[in-house]
């Protein structure tokens, strides 16, 4: 039996845009379809993080800058969820080496509890976590309607996916509660 994995073509005139691609086949864990686990352990033990990998992004414009933003259960109105949990940018690429590469992503007790605040708040529900990149930097949330991060000038593109995860408190990280 065979899976066909497909992709949307767009075709883009000389002179326009183009929007950086997230090559998913590449991407661990694979995003969208699997609940993934992240095992929190205690604070004195605590488990190792679970790691995002995004090896491959496509942009023809070489010469882009890519801005990239990690968010747990965005929420434009909730003034934590709104923030990246991380964010950074990737720089221009070359003729020779069109695929960049976007930090792993860990996530684990310390990211939740330091950006989040307490774990009691993740560990009953299924969450979403997202990455956007874009070729435009994100308009400075103080300056946006709603304050939010994800606000790009007319001119920008980008690639959005997210995993569903679920995080588990446990006291012994191979899995058992």
């Amino acid at each position: 039996m065979a899976c066909l994995d497909t992709q949307s073509v767009s075709i883009y005139e000389p002179g326009e845009n183009s929007p950086p691609t997230i090559q998913v086949r590449s991407v661990s864990p694979q995003p969208g379809q699997n609940l993934v686990q992240v095992l929190l352990g205690s604070s004195e033990d605590a488990c190792p993080p679970t790691e995002f990998s995004i090896p491959e992004v496509s942009d023809l414009d070489l010469d882009d800058t890519l801005y990239y933003q990690w968010f747990l259960d965005y929420e434009v109105t909730d003034a934590l969820r709104k923030n990246p949990l991380k964010s950074g940018t990737i720089p221009p690429s070359t003729p020779l080496q069109r695929m960049r590469t976007i930090p792993t992503f860990s996530l684990d007790r310390d990211v939740l509890i330091s950006n989040l605040g307490p774990l009691n708040a993740f560990t009953d529900d299924t969450h979403i976590l997202e990455l956007y990149v874009a070729d435009r930097p994100y308009s400075d949330p103080r300056f946006t309607e709603d304050n939010d991060p994800l606000v790009l000038p007319e001119d920008g593109n980008e690639d959005h996916m997210y995993w569903l995860i679920e995080m588990l408190e446990v006291s012994d990280c191979g899995g058992e509660e």
